[in-house]
Formats: C-alpha cells, sequence, structure tokens
C-alpha cells in the first residue's frame, strides 16, 4: 500500500514543485477566497455591497501577495518594493481587464466568456511580470575592480586566491611586485 501511495505522490510532488502550478493553485484559491469574503460580508452580515466588494478584494490582494511572495517565488527581503510592483500590477489587470472585455465583447463574444479569455490571457502575463519583475531577487552587480565572467544573463564572480608555499614568507618586494594590475 505504501508503494502505490508513494508512486503516486512524488509526481504530484513533482508538480507542486513547479511555481506556475504554486502559481495557479494560489491565483484560483484567492479567488474563492474572495468569493466567499464577499459573500459572507453581503449576503451574511448585511454589509453594503461596494463596501464588502472593496474589503473582499482586500483581504484577497494581501493573502495572493503574501502565498505569492512566501510560496510561489520564495522571494526574501524587499517586501516594500515587492509590495509596490505588485499593487502596480494589479492596477494594469483592472485596465487591461475592463479594455479587453469591452474589446473581445465587440467581436459578439458573451461577456463571460470574454472574461475567461481575458482571465487566461492576464494569468500567461502575470506570472512572468510575477517571476521576472516583482519577486525577483536582486543580485549585486560585480564592481570594475572584481574579476567576473558573463553567463547569459548572469555574472558569475571570479576569486583569485593567493597560493603560499607552507615554510615560506613573502618578501616586502614580492608583494610590490604581485600587486600590479593583471
Amino acid at each position: 500500500m505504501t508503494t502505490v501511495s508513494t508512486a503516486l505522490a512524488d509526481p504530484l510532488l513533482r508538480l507542486l514543485r513547479q511555481p506556475s502550478v504554486r502559481y495557479l493553485i494560489i491565483g484560483q484559491s484567492c479567488f474563492l477566497l474572495d468569493a466567499s469574503v464577499l459573500y459572507a460580508l453581503h449576503s451574511l452580515a448585511g454589509l453594503e455591497l461596494r463596501t464588502a466588494t472593496a474589503a473582499a478584494f482586500g483581504v484577497a490582494f494581501a493573502v495572493n501577495f503574501l502565498l505569492t511572495r512566501s510560496w510561489v517565488f520564495r522571494a526574501h527581503g524587499l517586501i516594500g518594493l515587492h509590495m509596490l510592483r505588485y499593487a502596480c500590477l494589479v492596477g494594469l489587470n483592472l485596465g487591461l481587464t475592463v479594455l479587453l472585455i469591452a474589446k473581445i465583447t465587440g467581436w459578439g463574444v458573451p461577456y463571460l466568456g470574454a472574461k475567461v479569455l481575458c482571465s487566461v490571457a492576464l494569468f500567461v502575463v502575470n506570472y512572468a511580470l510575477s517571476r521576472y519583475w516583482i519577486f525577483r531577487e536582486a543580485r549585486p552587480k560585480p564592481s570594475a575592480r572584481e574579476p567576473h565572467v558573463v553567463i547569459g544573463r548572469r555574472w558569475v564572480q571570479l576569486r583569485r586566491q593567493r597560493c603560499q608555499v607552507p615554510g615560506r614568507r613573502r618578501s616586502a618586494s614580492s608583494s610590490t611586485r604581485n600587486a600590479r594590475p593583471r
């Protein structure tokens, strides 16, 4: 029995290691959270619809940001910058959603179908922007004095290691001679 459960769990765990799959899971979960909070605040608590919608959106926004940052992209530090960039993406999404749904419904597609098409297109854009812009970790740039090589778009710092023969001291003249630029 353990072998069967392990055989099923391994592919699932490998799938969950993919950031795109985790991003999709968080997105769908936050959609359900948004809808649930909206229902609870408006239908059960009697809050006015616009206020309930804004509150539900705010809850989903915060949860989505925190889970995407910590679980999907495992980003550290720079939380203020990440939040600012994420808020910009949300604003961009709002504008693009309004424009795209208007354009797609103009082609005769029902508005709910337009919403689905728009959401799929924005998922791809949002994932790319989240991965490569919002939650990208800052990498230190090499200084001109540090030897480095560029491999693709990344740089790799080369470290000079001084070799010293055991029992032999460096003289002052040899250290000045070795101090010249290479």
